[in-house]
């Protein structure tokens, strides 16, 4: 950007898009304690088994959003070199990083999903 400023606004995408697992991890955190109630003033009600589906549901969400931040942050730099040196490649360039951005959005609806609909206790 440094040598080519007037490309700062086609990078912008490119630049902000793997950030957004940390923005899908705080809306899990945040569903996970409204289910609690550590959010909304009323007594804790979390049991062990609670507790502990709850953990393993952010551990995986987190993984899956760390990976994928990861690879997006190696496709986003693609593009962005790519930008660089063919400008008119704009749309070619962000669709990789997009593409990737599919499986952070996955993980964050799954997690959601385990969250909002438990498994019923006692329904084997």
């Amino acid at each position: 950007m440094r040598e080519k400023p007037e490309l700062f606004g086609r990078m912008l995408v490119m630049i902000a898009l793997p950030g957004t697992q940390g923005f899908y991890g705080f809306i899990a955190a945040i569903l996970m304690m409204t289910q609690t109630g550590l959010i909304g003033g009323g007594p804790l009600k979390v049991s062990l088994g609670t507790g502990l589906a709850l953990f393993f549901i952010g551990l995986g969400d987190g993984l899956a959003q760390f990976i994928s931040a990861i690879y997006q942050g190696e496709a986003s730099a693609a593009g962005i070199s790519l930008l660089a040196r063919r400008p008119e490649a704009a749309g070619k360039a962000v669709l990789f990083p997009a593409f990737v951005e599919t499986y952070a959005v996955v993980a964050l609806l799954a997690t959601i999903l385990f969250i909002v609909f438990p498994y019923p206790a006692g329904d084997a």
